[in-house]
């Protein structure tokens, strides 16, 4: 290219490199698409590995404090009030995975995600929450069961 002093101007270079990333996504495409021996009983790599990111719904959930979230993870279970039981009801039956990114208030730390594996259920035993003044469990809703991911 040439300005009107007749001077030769540098091209600039294009950070973007054309038809590798096709190529890439073509490949990963068919990775996806190959059939896979079905096991009942998924290993969390293999859950990494699977569709578990397409159709999926995230949730942050901040408990109030460190036991509930020891429970959980020794449990594989959460309740939540009412408010957000529905949100995570309607999730759970819009899309095909529902993962919860668990952290405890104020501390600026994750304590690790789970995927949602049932409804909430009001059928199952009374779990032992460590529940702040003034809340009861009167208050929580059902029961979800969840399949850790990260502890």
């Amino acid at each position: 290219m040439i300005d009107e002093k007749g001077m030769m101007i540098k091209r600039p270079i294009s950070p973007i490199v054309f038809g590798k990333k096709a190529e890439k996504q073509k490949a990963d495409e068919a990775k996806l698409a190959s059939p896979k021996p079905k096991d009942s009983k998924k290993s969390t790599k293999s859950l990494l590995n699977s569709k578990l990111f397409r159709n999926t719904r995230y949730f942050i959930i901040k408990s109030n404090n460190y036991e509930n979230v020891d429970i959980a993870k020794n449990r594989s279970v959460w309740s939540t009030p009412p408010v957000n039981e529905r949100k995570l009801n309607k999730a759970y039956y819009d899309c095909d995975n529902v993962l919860l990114v668990f952290s405890v208030r104020e501390s600026g730390k994750f304590q690790g995600f789970a995927r949602l594996d049932s409804e909430s259920r009001h059928d199952l035993g009374p779990v032992p929450w460590v529940l702040p003044p003034g809340l009861s469990a009167r208050h929580l809703g059902g029961v979800f069961k969840l399949r850790w991911i990260h502890r």
